[in-house]
């Protein structure tokens, strides 16, 4: 596919499609996030690096992802193995996929509300599309949490490297199995889930076997963060991560799925047969269930909060661009009262959704994950050149270096690793409600025409549904809240 960029109509079957809202130019960087604009005064370079990368993002949804998002989205339903390798190369070239990797790694070291508001942005246009650019966001902070500085500088300087050879090597995490969804993303369920993984202890490293399911990017990835017991019978004591090279023997692709909605990313399954990896490929010498994954979710379902308040931002958006053009009889739509009543319903919920998404990112940046991921900034002050030379390779990949960094994982009060857990949970779990809703409220406005593809809303509310089950299903996530939030759920 070649990449199309700036259009906004195009002809499709004869008909000219409707043509697809831009983002509205009154509703700036002060306008949707004043909680940040009210900080410009004390911390004006944080908040001038928030605004580039909201910038940047909504450039990038204008040139690149609108014009793109349905002939791509009509290209995965023929064929799930498709690959998107021009959208990947611009997105290189913007360097959207290192926005995470710490500079010490070669990354652009942006903080993580940078990213965020990145990722509500690009999934106004398509929340496929962010999800295909930012699901190895997961990956790396897997590996972050594991405390195994080698293990992160070795992953992130691929994903570097790549990025500007114009052809990124991206990441996914192998943890759903056929048995086994939700389940193993809490140390209380994971105790008694069906469990079939296994990586066996053997001579010099492991053997893999076993099946990963629905694994975001899982056919297009070069590298796989899996997570795998090393004992069935006990999960919580024994599942660590390794990483797993696309073409490693044993390693094989399953099938493809043929997704519901955000087809834009491709979801596989990832099967295991006798895999040998080498002892250095286990990331981490403490098992991450526990306050490891409450910390890699905590951060992560918040992304998922930004893709969420993006959808309900999207719908609004062509909700109100179509009452804006369409008339119902002799009156224009945008004057119906019961319009008016919807659209106001949808701001609201887009402003909700992007209320806790920030409350998520907030807590991370202060005693979250990405608080540990950004405490390295003496490195970032380093030269490049003195970065990749072998004494700081050396020191990275060292005992001491790696006790540091656990020592910062252990060091966390556990209200603290409670508050991130429960934020993320609460911006996933009510973000991706009020997009599912505002997407059925966007369909109430455009009636029969919003479900034309072309239209884009029914795109939307497929790709909506998703957000409730990945990351953990919505009823987890409340779970959850009960749990870190409410006193745990043996509490009377």
């Amino acid at each position: 596919m070649s990449v199309r960029r700036g259009t906004q109509g195009r002809e499709h079957a004869g008909r000219r499609t409707p043509r697809r809202a831009a983002p509205a130019a009154s509703r700036d960087f002060d306008q949707m996030y004043p909680m940040f604009a009210a900080l410009r005064a004390s911390r004006p370079r944080h908040i001038d690096v928030l605004e580039r990368a909201f910038d940047h993002a909504r450039e990038f949804r204008a040139r690149v992802v609108e014009p793109n998002a349905l002939e791509l989205e009509r290209r995965m339903m023929e064929n799930p193995r498709y690959v998107a390798e021009d959208i990947l190369a611009e997105a290189a070239r913007r360097r959207l996929f290192t926005s995470l990797v710490p500079k010490a790694f070669g990354g652009l070291g942006l903080p993580f509300g940078a990213v965020m508001l990145t990722l509500e942005e690009i999934s106004a246009g398509c929340v496929g599309i962010a999800n295909l650019l930012a699901v190895h966001g997961l990956a790396i902070t897997s590996v972050a949490a594991t405390g195994d500085l080698a293990g992160l500088e070795r992953v992130s300087r691929a994903l570097v490297e790549s990025e500007r050879a114009g052809r990124p090597k991206l990441l996914s995490t192998g943890i759903t199995e056929p048995g086994a969804g939700t389940d193993t993303e809490d140390a209380d369920f994971l105790a008694t889930a069906r469990i079939t993984c296994e990586a066996t202890p053997v001579a010099g490293g492991y053997r893999l076997n076993g099946r990963k399911i629905f694994i975001s990017n899982g056919s297009i990835a070069a590298t796989h963060v899996v997570y795998m017991p090393t004992d069935r019978r006990a999960p919580v004591e024994t599942t660590f991560a390794f990483l797993v090279e696309a073409g490693t023997p044993g390693f094989s692709l399953g099938r493809v799925e043929r997704k519901m909605g955000q087809k834009a990313c491709p979801a596989a399954e990832l099967v295991f047969e006798d895999c040998f990896v080498a002892e250095r490929q286990r990331l981490g010498k403490e098992a991450l269930p526990g306050r490891r994954i409450d910390l890699i979710f905590g951060a992560t379902r918040g992304g998922v909060g930004a893709f969420a308040a993006g959808v309900a931002r999207g719908a609004l958006e062509r909700a109100r661009a179509f009452a804006d053009t369409h008339r119902l009889g002799a009156r224009p739509l945008i004057g119906e009262q019961w319009v008016q009543m919807r659209l106001a319903q949808m701001h609201m919920n887009t402003e909700l959704a992007r209320m806790a998404y920030v409350s998520a990112m907030l807590q991370n940046e202060l005693f979250g994950l990405l608080s540990l991921m950004q405490a390295g900034a003496l490195l970032e002050r380093l030269p490049a050149r003195l970065l990749a030379s072998a004494p700081v390779k050396r020191a990275l990949r060292s005992r001491i270096a790696r006790e540091r960094v656990e020592g910062g994982v252990a060091g966390l009060h556990d209200w603290q690793v409670a508050a991130t857990s429960a934020s993320g949970a609460v911006a996933k779990a009510a973000a991706s409600d009020l997009a599912v809703e505002n997407c059925g409220l966007a369909l109430d406005i455009l009636g029969a025409s919003g479900l034309r593809h072309d239209a884009g809303v029914e795109k939307l509310f497929r790709d909506a549904k998703l957000l409730q089950i990945y990351e953990g299903t919505n009823q987890l996530n409340r779970i959850e809240i009960f749990k870190k939030a409410l006193g745990g759920a043996h509490r009377r």
